[in-house]
């Protein structure tokens, strides 16, 4: 995925530096970033409140993170269906396609294992982001995640 990124970067004139790192220890100066994204990776930190607080570190002073992440829904008829879906479904279709069940197997239980919408916001204010806001999408099975330094 890094390849390809820089493969388009590259392509498209920009420069901007790729690099793979352990997200609890970030390899940059604190106060660095103007904005942190993470989409559909937060939940597979180690520990959550460091991964939390490593993102406020390099983050400058009216920074801005967003954590785009699965999440439970909220109606409890979507809930199951949901469930069923991913415990039974997603991980026989992802097998068949990717030739690697495991993978998918994997993913339902660390969306359970996640915690929900509010403890996340929860989480954040503890960290030290300030204006924490979070909006439930596609059913409440995903959040967009929204904090400031």
């Amino acid at each position: 995925m890094l390849a390809e990124a820089r493969r388009k970067i590259s392509a498209r004139g920009f420069r901007t530096l790729v690099f793979e790192a352990d997200a609890l220890s970030l390899p940059l100066a604190g106060g660095s970033l103007d904005l942190i994204t993470v989409a559909f990776g937060f939940r597979n930190l180690a520990n959550y409140q460091s991964g939390l607080q490593e993102m406020l570190r390099v983050l400058k002073p009216g920074g801005t993170a967003a954590i785009l992440e699965f999440s439970q829904p909220t109606n409890g008829l979507f809930r199951a269906l949901y469930g069923f879906f991913s415990t039974r479904v997603l991980p026989w279709v992802g097998g068949v396609v990717s030739g690697s069940p495991e993978a998918y197997s994997y993913l339902p239980e660390s969306i359970r294992k996640f915690p929900g919408a509010e403890q996340l916001a929860e989480d954040m204010r503890r960290a030290g982001f300030s204006r924490v806001e979070f909006e439930r999408m596609t059913g409440g099975a995903v959040a967009l995640h929204v904090g400031h330094k």
